[in-house]
């Protein structure tokens, strides 16, 4: 069972970094991007819209 665990562990983390880094070079992509203020507010609608949307969709 212990094996079990730690093998999950070791996949999730094989997954996990990949997926955190890639995140975190989109968010410094998009922060080089967006210069104003309008732009930053439309990308925070836009964002918070897909992510209600998510929320919508595992809800339902």
């Amino acid at each position: 069972a212990l094996a079990n665990a730690l093998l999950l562990v070791g996949f999730a983390e094989l997954v996990a970094l990949p997926c955190c880094a890639l995140w975190a070079a989109f968010g410094s992509f998009i922060g080089q991007k967006i210069r104003t203020e309008r732009a930053w507010r439309r990308f925070n609608i836009t964002m918070g819209a897909l992510t209600a949307a998510c929320v919508w969709m595992i809800l339902s």
